[in-house]
């Protein structure tokens, strides 16, 4: 694990236990971060204690955190706040690629989760995003989630998003 981030997670486990909390168990099942946390001799299960170490994680961008923030969002073993916070913290920072993005929206099944990662593909400048956001508009079993898409493909202003919508409408 990057050093920086291994310090973060220490750091912040450090205060909550310095702080006198009541349980030491929280649960991240993400390897990496596991790993520092077994090192730690800490299991952290608070979801406000978990929101703490995603934030403090998240703000050591690179391709390593994106990773692992990716991981978080498609894991169905999370609840849905905790892989929207992933999701959050992934495209905040304006680092998280078009791929990225692609490939949370793929290993997903929520459809409350897929509404906003197609929201986070719309707010990209990465044009892998719109090719993902003109597939989900043609091709995505759930109606509701191509008209999502289709609302933010109509709201761009790239030319292939205008050819899209020309051969969505015509058959």
């Amino acid at each position: 694990m990057h050093r920086s981030i291994f310090a973060s997670l220490i750091a912040v486990l450090v205060g909550i236990i310095a702080a006198g909390a009541q349980s030491k168990s929280v649960y991240v099942s993400h390897d990496k971060v596991n790993a520092a946390l077994a090192k730690g001799g800490v299991l952290v299960t608070d979801p406000k204690v978990r929101d703490d170490i995603m934030f403090h994680v998240a703000t050591h961008p690179n391709a390593e955190t994106n990773k692992w923030l990716v991981s978080v969002v498609v894991d169905p073993k999370q609840s849905i706040e905790q892989r929207k916070n992933a999701l959050f913290h992934l495209t905040s920072r304006k680092t998280a690629t078009g791929d990225e993005l692609a490939t949370v929206y793929d290993g997903t099944t929520t459809a409350e989760v897929k509404k906003d990662i197609i929201f986070s593909l719309a707010q990209s400048k990465d044009p892998k995003a719109l090719d993902k956001l003109i597939a989900i508009a043609k091709r995505d079993p759930s109606i509701e989630l191509r008209k999502e898409a289709l609302f933010h493909v109509g709201q761009s202003k790239d030319p292939r998003a205008l050819k899209a919508l020309e051969e969505i409408v015509t058959p």
